[in-house]
């Protein structure tokens, strides 16, 4: 496959890091599906306390989506369908359901698919120079309905808006005023500050973060649970000249021009 998952251990703490430097770490469906299964084995090691999720190298994060898979794997609202339940969706919530404290080390630019695993760890921490976004409707297509829920009540509906309607690339202190990062810290103190916070999570209680994560979990999702239908509805876009329109212009570096249809 086109890049990997790669994990680290160190004592009580692991790291996971998203590799595909070549394409700003985006992720494949192939990675997407190895990280929910690396983060179902970890979850269940008694012996951690702390997940950190990076990106391979400097320049990136995750860049989202591979976009070079669309045509092949996400063309057909079948297929749209299938990867937003079955791949991304279930990968995001195996991240949110670990009773692990999870930390994004936000290396470098967080956009997309990046944004959403992002949102989907407890505690975020950026490089100086970073850049946030999810301007997924440049290339044709909304978020899917499951995901947004999770933007939303991470983020909280203004940024959320100005993220996904406006299409918005946040700089990391801009980011961080905003609530989408909790600190923005200096290339060479970034690491180090990384696995600071990564050890003194470590020395924490983990009866006391495994609770306290069970009642986040039940604070985010006990207001509403979208329904299989009301997801489903949102997948019709993968039909639209639009979504073929936005693939195109990004592949052929182009600005898109979208008809509505």
């Amino acid at each position: 496959m086109s890049g990997s998952i790669k994990v680290i251990r160190e004592g009580m703490i692991a790291q996971i890091v998203i590799s595909n430097p070549t394409k700003r770490n985006a992720l494949s469906i192939a990675m997407w599906q190895v990280l929910r299964q690396e983060l179902s084995v970890l979850s269940a090691d008694r012996n951690l306390r702390c997940i950190v999720v990076r990106g391979e190298g400097d320049r990136a994060f995750a860049a989202g989506a591979d976009i070079g898979e669309f045509e092949t794997e996400r063309n057909t609202v079948e297929q749209v369908a299938r990867y937003h339940e079955e791949i991304v969706g279930p990968a995001l919530h195996a991240l949110i359901q670990s009773d692990l404290v999870s930390v994004a080390a936000i290396n470098g630019d967080c956009t997309g698919g990046g944004l959403e695993i992002a949102a989907a760890c407890d505690l975020r921490v950026a490089v100086q120079g970073a850049r946030l976004g999810a301007a997924v409707a440049r290339l044709g297509f909304p978020l899917a309905l499951g995901e947004t829920e999770i933007m939303v009540r991470k983020f909280g509906f203004p940024v959320a808006a100005e993220l996904l309607l406006e299409g918005r690339l946040l700089e990391a202190e801009e980011a961080q005023t905003k609530g989408l990062v909790g600190r923005v810290v200096a290339q060479e103190h970034f690491a180090k500050e990384i696995e600071r916070t990564a050890q003194e999570i470590s020395t924490l209680s983990p009866v006391s973060l495994g609770a306290m994560k069970s009642q986040f979990r039940r604070l985010l999702t006990n207001a509403s649970q979208t329904t299989a239908m009301e997801r489903a509805e949102y997948y019709d876009f993968a039909s639209s000249a639009d979504y073929r329109e936005g693939r195109n212009a990004f592949l052929g570096k182009r600005r898109p021009q979208f008809s509505g249809q």
